[in-house]
């Protein structure tokens, strides 16, 4: 004969199952019996999308695409990051419409990474070409919905080197930088060239 929901039999069943659950440990920990959760937030926290002082700082590119503004012109999205200082790990995104009144933020943007882009001259770039190649973040502030925030205007050369790449592409943390030595190896290579 089939038990029905509330019988002794189905109980024994659910005491069963939960005595099983029990015995099993979390990887990630069991939760505690205390619902109480502590937090300590200090008074000079920055918030998320929060403003930083103006200024340039040492970044590279993480990532590029393609899109479409919303008054439907064709433009290219960089995702940069700040890669040294106090701000390092903070991103912004520059915007490059391709119109023919933007053609000058265009051409400042793949100057930065190194990519010709004289007057009169064509070409194309991947994304392994820009990515990971350290560049200069112009830092403005802006005010957005009413809100102040910081804001890339635009992206300069690198100051150690035109289209110099960090030894790791993407997106990594801690912030890395060309090696010093690394830099002066180089110097020394261009002395050598002059001479």
């Amino acid at each position: 004969m089939p038990t029905r929901r509330g019988t002794k039999t189905s109980k024994k069943k659910t005491a069963k199952k939960t005595s099983k659950t029990k015995k099993r440990k979390s990887p990630f920990g069991g939760p505690k019996k205390d619902d109480t959760f502590d937090f300590d937030i200090p008074e000079d926290i920055e918030e998320r999308g929060g403003r930083i002082p103006a200024g340039q700082y040492p970044g590279k590119c993480v990532g590029v695409r393609k899109d479409v503004s919303s008054s439907g012109n064709n433009m290219w999205v960089w995702d940069v990051v700040i890669t040294k200082g106090k701000h390092a790990g903070r991103d912004f995104i520059i915007y490059t419409a391709l119109t023919d009144a933007s053609l000058w933020k265009v051409q400042e943007t793949l100057m930065a990474f190194g990519i010709d882009a004289a007057p009169g001259v064509s070409g194309s770039f991947s994304k392994k070409d820009v990515i990971g190649v350290l560049v200069t973040l112009v830092i403005e502030d802006d005010t957005y919905q009413g809100r102040k925030q910081s804001k890339c205007n635009a992206l300069l050369p690198y100051e150690g080197g035109v289209g110099k790449r960090s030894k790791k592409g993407g997106r990594s943390f801690p912030p890395d930088e060309p090696d010093e030595e690394e830099e002066e190896g180089e110097e020394e290579e261009e002395e050598e060239e002059e001479e």
